[in-house]
């Protein structure tokens, strides 16, 4: 779309395209029409989430992938980090200024983390990986994103959009 835009206004020159990529494990990554490429599907405990790395230039960084493996290796304990800190991170945030007991049920931690649904997992330069969770409502539809890397776990939380 914002390439749409840009093309109407006669600016589209200047946006670089994404270089259409195939991975031999996560197949075909394409250029969504922003400069940025698609995200393919991958099975994360039994669930189809989106996997999208991340490129430079339009070009896809290949350490993106070898995250995605790591990841894929131990998901137990990447699905106990991003819980505990998305509780640690976000449940505060939503008790002390979205919380309004006229209108919402109070959740508990665990009832507050049980109704996130991961999205989207997003892998980049040296081991960096983001996760995106549907907040069910609980933020007025705004993402919850879990981020760290490898090597450091996850580090934030946030609310996002």
């Amino acid at each position: 779309m914002l390439r749409r835009i840009l093309e109407g206004l006669g600016l589209s020159r200047s946006l670089p395209r994404a270089v259409p990529y195939t991975h031999p494990r996560y197949g075909h990554f394409a250029d969504d029409g922003t400069g940025i490429h698609e995200h393919v599907k991958v099975e994360w405990d039994g669930r189809s989430v989106f996997f999208a790395p991340d490129s430079l230039g339009g070009v896809v960084i290949e350490d993106s992938f070898d995250t995605m493996d790591a990841l894929l290796q131990d998901t137990e304990r990447w699905n106990q980090e991003t819980r505990a800190t998305i509780i640690r991170d976000c449940y505060p945030l939503w008790a002390e200024n979205w919380f309004d007991p006229g209108a919402h049920q109070h959740l508990t931690e665990n009832q507050f983390a049980d109704r996130l649904i991961l999205q989207s997992i997003c892998t980049g330069e040296g081991g960096s990986v983001s996760f995106y969770f549907d907040d069910d409502e609980i933020f007025g539809e705004h993402a919850v994103v879990a981020f760290g890397t490898l090597q450091g776990g996850i580090e934030e939380a946030t609310m996002e959009g």
